[in-house]
């Protein structure tokens, strides 16, 4: 019984490690190219105000939309108890107001976590026959994204954002990290995904 603990305490230690070092490395990647939507993944708004995490990943999308990536960009994000505006409307809104055509947006307004709002994306670009998609989002959200984005038959690629505050301190991008890893793990082991407590990270 010793042994048989000691294993699984390695292996679950091995587990952790090897899943953070993906989160890490799969979040410096950068390989946006020709897509059919650039998909921002909403974060905190303040009643119709993107948090700065929100439009450090809009501005991001804004820039890859003019570099002409990609002519449609697509918000994702539902809302919390006792909000006026969802994440998705908040998101078009800032877009629009930053010189982003109001054809070139589309507002998702499902879900407050990746999974939900990612399955509501999935719907609405098959109705519009779409399958290639760039992700934005802060490094350390990008590897459960992808995996779960691949997971809805789309096919992703990911552009992440590099000015977020989410990277401001060490302390923050140890405890983002770790929360990553424990909803990858979660989503592994039940596809699905309850939110793990407020990090602003979407």
């Amino acid at each position: 019984m010793r042994r048989f603990t000691l294993l699984a305490l390695l292996l679950g230690a091995g587990w952790l490690l090897f899943v953070a070092v993906r989160v890490e490395a799969v979040g410096r990647l950068d390989d946006a190219a020709q897509s059919d939507a650039i998909v921002v993944l909403g974060t905190a708004q303040y009643q119709g105000t993107p948090s700065p995490v929100f439009q450090s990943r809009l501005d991001h999308a804004a820039d890859l939309y003019r570099r002409g990536l990609a002519p449609l960009i697509v918000v994702a994000g539902g809302k919390q108890e006792g909000d006026l505006y969802t994440e998705a409307a908040a998101g078009t809104r800032y877009l629009e107001a930053n010189g982003v055509p109001r054809e070139a947006l589309l507002a998702v307004a499902e879900g407050n976590d990746t999974l939900t709002s990612l399955r509501g994306v999935a719907r609405e670009l098959r109705e519009r026959q779409l399958r290639s998609v760039v992700l934005v989002s802060d490094r350390r959200h990008i590897f459960r994204s992808r995996a779960m984005t691949s997971g809805l038959r789309l096919q992703p690629r990911s552009s992440p954002t590099n000015n977020s505050p989410a990277e401001g301190t060490a302390i923050l991008r140890v405890r983002y990290t770790a929360r990553e890893v424990a909803a990858y793990t979660k989503y592994l082991l039940t596809r699905s995904y309850v939110p793990l407590g407020s990090s602003g990270a979407g």
